[in-house]
């Protein structure tokens, strides 16, 4: 199936859309429902173990745009004792400034899905991380917490975490570049497994791109494990070709 993505629409100034297919019979099904609604852009993600459905797609005219890779931890199985390290943002004004800021700084040369993809306007593409992290800070909906490490009133790093049943999902991570080097993501961990534990979480999940071995060593090293990945996949309607 496929569904609009008004986000993606509104920034990009293009109708865009997201698949969610898991094969590639239902694969052509949805390339012409999306070229039946007039969509532009579309992208979607497919299980690294599903090497079928990613060559149908290459062959549709998708394109790879990055390979994400999935950890997680059980917090319930934690021994010793996690301080917590962060402070919350939510409702902090000023603080949420900061952190805006400091995710303008962070991001701002990230390999992103939307950054591999060069029609996409590249200055658009660097609005996408500060416009969701201060979005984290505000709408409950989007995310739970934004737990942030302060030195001397100034955020060095932060995490976006939401809360789900039995898990807590880390949307995002950063730390400036000033700072970097000084385990500050280990801290960030930490805190993210603090806040799951105080919150009667059953685990801990992240996410990052597959060439992020700085983020999957610290991963490793508080006791993550991987689980799954992903590619993330981009098409537009003038380059798709259904076969």
């Amino acid at each position: 199936m496929i569904a609009a993505s008004p986000l993606e629409s509104a920034r990009f100034s293009i109708k865009a859309a997201k698949f969610h297919t898991d094969s590639s019979e239902t694969a052509k099904l949805d390339v012409l429902e999306f070229l039946r609604q007039g969509y532009d852009f579309g992208s979607c993600r497919v299980s690294t173990g599903n090497v079928h459905l990613l060559q149908y797609l290459l062959k549709q005219g998708f394109f790879l745009t990055d390979t994400l890779v999935y950890y997680k931890k059980n917090v319930r199985k934690q021994e010793e004792v996690v301080p917590q390290l962060a402070v919350s943002c939510l409702g902090d004004e000023k603080l949420i400034a900061n952190v805006v800021n400091l995710a303008k700084a962070s991001f701002q040369d990230y390999p992103s899905h939307y950054s591999m993809d060069m029609r996409l306007n590249q200055e658009r593409v660097a609005e996408v991380y500060p416009d969701w992290t201060a979005r984290c800070c505000v709408d409950k909906n989007v995310a739970s917490d934004v737990l942030a490490i302060v030195e001397d009133s100034v955020p060095t790093s932060f995490i976006v975490l939401k809360k789900h049943a039995n898990f807590a999902d880390v949307l995002l991570a950063a730390v400036h570049p000033a700072n970097q080097g000084r385990g500050l993501l280990q801290n960030l961990l930490k805190s993210s497994i603090r806040w799951a534990i105080d919150a009667g979480l059953e685990e801990v999940h992240y996410s990052t791109q597959i060439q992020n071995i700085a983020a999957q060593k610290a991963l490793i090293r508080q006791g993550f494990e991987m689980s799954h990945s992903f590619y993330t996949l981009h098409c537009w309607r003038d380059e798709l070709r259904v076969q």
